[in-house]
């Protein structure tokens, strides 16, 4: 994921953990490598096919 995300593993490793803040650029581009509507992400809709 870091690497289609253009990011250094170490930094994606650190926004995992909570260690590092979320560019808004980079958060729309996992929404679209995880194909989901980027509301998804900020939503608890445990009846979506999609989890993160």
């Amino acid at each position: 994921m870091a690497e289609k995300l253009g990011i250094d593993l170490s930094t994606y490793t650190r926004i995992e953990n909570g260690d590092s803040h979320l560019k808004v650029k980079t958060l729309f581009l996992i929404a679209q490598l995880l194909d989901i509507d980027i509301v998804a992400l900020f939503t608890n809709n445990t009846t979506d096919s999609h989890f993160i």
